[in-house]
């Protein structure tokens, strides 16, 4: 595969200026990541769900539920749950899944009031 360039390791791989790995935060709660993931967790025994994960970033603590779907309501009622448990962040990392942010252009009158 590496001859034919269908496959190139790691350690020859370009960087991407992008995603540059960055140090993770010192005390717990100064950074939480999250991320849903869909799968089928239960192996056939049941629907596919969605895991909420929340993961401090210094400590690496997992936090987690299920949900039928990602979405708004899942997105909120885990992380209220999140909070009730370790309290507020002081930062929180999310992917850019379009149930944190409108996706839509903003109409007239919400440009002229600079809602969105």
């Amino acid at each position: 595969m590496i001859k034919e360039n269908i496959w190139v390791p790691r350690k020859l791989r370009v960087k991407d200026a992008i995603h540059q790995w960055r140090k993770r935060k010192e005390c717990f709660g100064e950074m939480v990541q999250t991320d849903g993931s869909i799968h089928d967790w239960l192996e056939g025994r049941g629907p596919k769900m969605v895991l909420m994960g929340y993961f401090d970033d210094a400590t690496g603590i997992p936090f987690a539920r299920f949900y039928s779907q990602e979405n708004t309501y899942a997105a909120m009622d885990s992380f209220k749950r999140y909070i009730e448990k370790y309290n507020i962040p002081a930062s929180i990392y999310f992917d850019r899944n379009s149930i944190y942010k409108t996706t839509r252009k903003p109409n007239l009158n919400e440009q002229l009031k600079g809602e969105i």
